[in-house]
This record gives C-alpha cells, structure tokens and sequence, in this order.
C-alpha cells in the first residue's frame, strides 16, 4: 500500500524501468516485500542458501572462518543444527571466542590473531581439511587462507560474486579438486527463484 516501508533488490537496468534517482527508485513488486520484524530471518536464509548447496550429516566436518561475526554465527549454528560431525571455526578477540565456546557450545575454536589457522584446520582434520569450508568474511586475506583448508572433493562456499570464474580463489579452489559454492540471496530477487523469497520470509 502506499506510504508502507519496503525492502528489496532494485533492478537497475533503466531499458526495463529500473532505476533511482536520489531518495527516489523504481523497484518491481515481485522483487519487494513489507519491511518487518522478520527481515533478520533473511540474513539467515543467506546462509542456508549457501549450506543447502551442500551435504551435511554425521560424518561431514566444518570449518567457518570468523564464527563471531554477524554472517558466520548464523552459519556455525545452522551446521550443528544439519548434523555435522565437526564444526571449526575462528575469532580473533577473546569475548568472541568465549561466546563460541561458551554459548555455542563449539570444541574447536581457534584464535586466528595467534595461531596459524591454516595448520589449526588440518590438525583437527588429520591433515585432510574440512569437508566444507564456509568464508562469509569478504576477506581477500581470509581466502588466501581458507581455500587451503577445504578437502580434495570438498566445497568452499564464499557470499556474493567473490572467487569468479578464473579468480585467485577459484583456481587455488580448483587445485585442491573442490567446487565453489556461491551463497547469494540476490536470485531470489531477481531470479526465477524469486518467489520463493517472500515464502520464506513469511514462514520464518
């Protein structure tokens, strides 16, 4: 209705009528929804975007870089509550460690200001690395990192349109035999899983 507050993705190809002009844009109403208090429930469907890409049971270990932060705690619970054997992940400050330890009740949390990450990773997997490895950083330097953690035969999922198509990420990705997974919720807005996207906002 008019005057209600929306959220969405905008389509800004003008040839279609997309578009924004200051405080002003054109949006389609397929790709909008009725801000409330459920929008925090999308942040998580992100994350199950990416981890319903893959496999998860008992026998699957996790490694998720940065588990405080806004993106990766939602990933770290979301992967116990699938079933993982084993979940990794990393913090660097000290009330972001205890509230995973602590809170999320995770065995394996690594201080990666102080320890090597990548070594921490393979000790705890026998040197095999993780069967999934979830970097929802945005980090270039965490990539580095976190792409020599993931199995051969794993999955390494990243957020949005980082780790393309011939990118540093994807080919160290390539060279340990895995596959790229993209997490992105944008195609639910703008493509044709798009209406899904309001059903599961309102079922949240």
């Amino acid at each position: 209705a008019i005057g209600d507050e929306v959220f969405g993705i905008l389509n800004l190809n003008s040839s279609n009528g997309g578009g924004a002009l200051q405080q002003y844009s054109v949006g389609e109403t397929e790709a909008l929804i009725k801000k409330n208090q459920q929008l925090l429930v999308m942040q998580m469907h992100q994350h199950l975007d990416g981890l319903r890409q893959v496999n998860i049971d008992s026998s699957t270990s996790v490694f998720i870089p940065g588990g405080s932060g806004g993106v990766g705690h939602f990933a770290v619970q979301i992967a116990g509550i699938r079933g993982a054997k084993q979940v990794i992940t990393s913090a660097s400050k000290d009330d972001g460690i205890q509230i995973l330890k602590e809170q999320y009740k995770l065995k394996d949390v690594i201080n990666h200001a102080k320890d090597n990450a990548v070594e921490r990773v393979l000790e705890l997997t026998q040197g095999q690395g993780a069967d999934i490895v979830y970097d929802s950083t945005y980090l270039e330097s965490s990539f580095a990192k976190s792409t020599q953690t993931v199995k051969e035969g794993g999955s390494w999922i990243v957020l949005g349109a980082f780790a393309e198509k011939d990118s540093k990420e994807a080919k160290s990705v390539a060279e340990r035999k895995a596959k790229v997974v993209h997490a992105d919720l944008a195609r639910y807005w703008l493509g044709p899983e798009r209406a899904q996207m309001k059903t599961l906002v309102q079922d949240a």
